[in-house]
C-alpha cells in the first residue's frame, strides 16, 4: 500500500530551528543573529564560548606542564616572576624548607635566594613608583569626572590686550 502525503501538511517545526542559543540554550530559528528569548547576539556569544573553552584548555595544559616540571625548575621560575612579590617569596620559602627537610640533596640555594631577593626589592621599588603615578591618574580622572558632572559656577573670561 502506498502512502501519499497530503500537500497541505504543515512543515516539520524542528527543521525550521537551527542550533540552540549559546546563552540561554533555547532553540533559535536558522539564520537569526539575535536570540528572540534572551536578546543576545548569537555570533558574539558563540565566539565568547569558543574563547572561554580555549582558555580553559590552555590553562589545563599550562598547569599540567608546570606540574610536570621538576621541583627545582618550578622554584626558579617562581623566583624570576617580575612585578609580583608572592612568587619570589614562595620560591625562597620552598627552597629553604626543601633544604632543611633534606640537607643531603645539595648545597644551600644561595643563588636562588639572591635572585628572589633582588626580584622582590625591584618589584617593591617599581610598585612604589607606580603607586604615586596611579594615584595621580585616579585623582585627575576623578577631577575630570567631577568637572563634567558638576559644572563650575565660574565662567572663564578671556581678555585681549
Amino acid at each position: 500500500m502506498r502512502t501519499v502525503l497530503a500537500p497541505d501538511r504543515p512543515p516539520d517545526r524542528r527543521a525550521a530551528f537551527g542550533a540552540p542559543c549559546p546563552a540561554c540554550r533555547l532553540p533559535v530559528r536558522a539564520g537569526r543573529l539575535v536570540c528572540t528569548s534572551c536578546g543576545c547576539l548569537i555570533p558574539v556569544e558563540a565566539a565568547a564560548g569558543r574563547f572561554r573553552r580555549s582558555v580553559r584548555i590552555l590553562a589545563a595544559v599550562a598547569a599540567g606542564r608546570l606540574l610536570a616540571l621538576r621541583g627545582e625548575a618550578l622554584v626558579w621560575i617562581m623566583a624570576l616572576v617580575p612585578l609580583l612579590v608572592g612568587p619570589p617569596l614562595a620560591a625562597a620559602a620552598l627552597a629553604v624548607m626543601r633544604h632543611r627537610r633534606d640537607a643531603r640533596a645539595g648545597p644551600f640555594p644561595t643563588w636562588l635566594l639572591v635572585v628572589a631577593g633582588a626580584n622582590i626589592v625591584l618589584s617593591l621599588a617599581m610598585w612604589s613608583v607606580l603607586s604615586v603615578e596611579i594615584l595621580q591618574q585616579i585623582q585627575a580622572g576623578w577631577q575630570g569626572l567631577r568637572d563634567l558632572l558638576i559644572p563650575s559656577q565660574r565662567v572663564p573670561v578671556f581678555r585681549y590686550a
